[in-house]
């Protein structure tokens, strides 16, 4: 749904903002699209959250504003090290396949290098099972979920 911005203020610059959509404009949809905690777009952007619908105008809290909590998870720790380990992997692979790449010197460094990063990644995971191979990580085990690369 298009919208336009009709209100700033200087002082909730990073916070808010107004535009010129509210209820009336789900009036004739089959389902109201416009609501409180509906995501604001820009683009392929989530910029802001809906946060107060008016009849003809509704305020967008911004994702810089300080206060607000997305509905959202960022990968952080575990998360974050399993998908750091996949592009490792992945990376490894990629140069075993392609050694025009880089002269041996450099590409025996950089795995080297990589696989010091991996092996660090294993000696930090504390709340799975890493499953080795001979040179890469093969698997985390979570419970009974197994994630492969």
């Amino acid at each position: 749904m298009p919208a336009r911005i009709i209100f700033r203020s200087p002082n909730t610059w990073n916070s808010s903002f107004w535009i010129n959509v509210g209820k009336e404009a789900n009036r004739d949809l089959s389902q109201p699209i416009l609501a409180k905690n509906s995501p604001v777009l820009v683009g392929d952007s989530v910029v802001g959250v809906v946060d107060y619908v008016g009849s003809y105008q509704s305020r967008v809290r911004l994702i810089t504003d300080s206060g607000l909590v997305p509905s959202v998870r960022v990968a952080r720790g575990d998360e974050q090290t399993k998908a750091i380990a996949e592009n490792v992997s992945d990376l490894l692979a990629y140069l075993s396949i392609h050694p025009e790449l880089t002269d041996q010197t450099g590409k025996t460094a950089l795995e080297n290098g990589l696989r010091n990063l991996q092996q660090k990644l294993i000696e930090k995971n504390t709340h799975g099972i890493w499953l080795k191979g001979k040179s890469t990580v093969k698997a985390i085990l979570y419970g009974a979920q197994m994630v492969r690369f």
